[in-house]
């Protein structure tokens, strides 16, 4: 994350200003790759973000790591511990899943399968949260379970369709 803040992550643009040899654009899009690319404006980002939000009733889904910072999570915020852990873990899943993609060529088999990993980051740091803090947690998560069950259920029972989104 502070690399993140400091604009030194090592995204497509950072490392084409360093005179990197290699594409520099998203492996999805094929637009150049910052880090608000990666975290908030590629579709797995907006996947992301978009079933976070819908599940957990917030009201706006930020576009930038500044309105993020602005809007989302501004210091001292109510439950800022949690949206704290909360913006790591889905940061730290974007990442690793750019990485799989652009470093090793693995893609997702399914793009919510980006929830799933999210999931699996934030349940191994809850511990690190006060016991207060965990329990909202705990009632996010089971919010968010009961929303992919939901959307799961409703995508399988869709009938097949020729239409790309």
């Amino acid at each position: 994350m502070w690399l993140t803040f400091q604009d030194k992550l090592p995204t497509g643009v950072v490392l084409k200003r360093r005179n990197w040899k290699g594409d520099g654009r998203c492996t999805v899009c094929k637009v150049p790759e910052s880090s608000d690319h990666i975290f908030f404006l590629c579709p797995l980002a907006k996947l992301a973000w978009a079933c976070a939000s819908e599940a957990l009733h917030w009201g706006k889904v930020p576009t930038s790591m500044r309105e993020l910072l602005e809007g989302w999570l501004p210091l001292g915020c109510r439950d800022y511990g949690v949206k704290m852990v909360v913006l790591a873990g889905l940061l730290w899943t974007l990442w690793n899943v750019r990485n799989k993609m652009a470093i090793e060529g693995v893609f997702l088999r399914a793009p919510t399968n980006i929830i799933f990993k999210f999931d699996s980051f934030i349940q191994r740091w809850r511990r690190l949260l006060r016991e207060s803090d965990r329990t909202t947690l705990d009632g996010w998560n089971a919010q968010v379970k009961g929303w992919v069950e939901k959307f799961l259920e409703r995508v399988r029972d869709r009938p097949p369709s020729d239409d790309v989104f």
